[in-house]
């Protein structure tokens, strides 16, 4: 997906060299994303569990943060971080105010965007289903949105799964 894409350019490419990654797990995923850095040799990646105590931590002290679905509610993000939102696919489904059984994270989602700082779809249907859906478009009515040229390279590198 996006964030291990994004994580493999951090890992491999020098000009990262002095950032330390951090890359967010749940317990269930713990096994696998262990084998997984230690496959692709990603030594530096230091793992941590959503909504841990440690999570949190490094969630509020980040100078660079991204995300490919949202926040957790509880987040606020600083004037001095730098946030990247992209979303995980195209969005095949309703969401938003046009799906009514998840009404409840319509607000977190909104939120998140609006905090962002850079806005990643990867293609402009899904730019326009979010901001029609999560009545984004008025925020972001003069912000221009990367869409297809680092979308299409941070998904096409070659990742042996």
């Amino acid at each position: 997906g996006n964030m291990f894409a994004m994580l493999r350019e951090i890992c491999v490419n020098n000009r990262w060299s002095e950032y330390k990654p951090v890359f967010v797990i749940t317990e269930a995923t713990k096994e696998k994303a262990q084998k997984r850095m230690a496959f692709y040799g990603f030594d530096n990646v230091i793992l941590t569990i959503r909504d841990s105590a440690e999570y949190c931590k490094y969630l509020a002290t980040a100078k660079y943060i991204m995300t490919d679905n949202s926040f957790p509610p509880y987040f606020n993000k600083r004037d001095e971080q730098v946030f990247l939102n992209t979303w995980h696919g195209t969005p095949l489904k309703t969401l938003g105010k046009s799906n009514k059984s998840s009404l409840a994270s319509l607000a977190n989602v909104q939120k998140n965007y609006i905090m962002s700082d850079y806005a990643l779809f990867p293609n402009e249907f899904t730019r326009d289903v979010f901001m029609n859906d999560y009545d984004l478009a008025p925020v972001y009515n003069n912000y221009s949105f990367i869409i297809h040229s680092l979308y299409e390279k941070l998904t096409t590198s070659r990742c042996v799964e």
